[in-house]
């Protein structure tokens, strides 16, 4: 995904689609870019809250009870792991790539 891309999506997704373009840069040069593969854990229900994470592409699962019980499947311009790092709790569900 282009630097482009990245840009016009997170300039469609609230709250970030109130700033305008330079302050989408400046947001994101404070972003860390990460690809998953699927499969891989992107946090554990109880792990401490540390990011506020925005799905670029593919599909992340949420689940609870130890892995066991789907919630929902989060798409393409989706913020998760807010409620998390706002009350400061661990998280309440595992969160797991399905798509890369």
């Amino acid at each position: 995904m282009s630097e482009r891309e990245i840009q016009f999506l997170v300039s469609t997704v609230s709250p970030f689609n109130t700033l305008n373009k330079r302050g989408v840069k400046e947001f994101l040069s404070l972003c860390e870019l990460k690809e998953y593969r699927s499969g891989d854990i992107v946090y554990n229900e109880l792990d401490p809250p540390g990011y506020l994470y925005l799905l670029l592409a593919g599909r992340v699962v949420a689940l609870t009870h130890s892995g066991s019980h789907e919630i929902e499947v989060l798409k393409r311009g989706t913020c998760f792991g807010v409620i998390s790092l706002f009350t400061g709790e661990p998280h309440s569900v595992t969160t797991k790539a399905i798509e890369n």
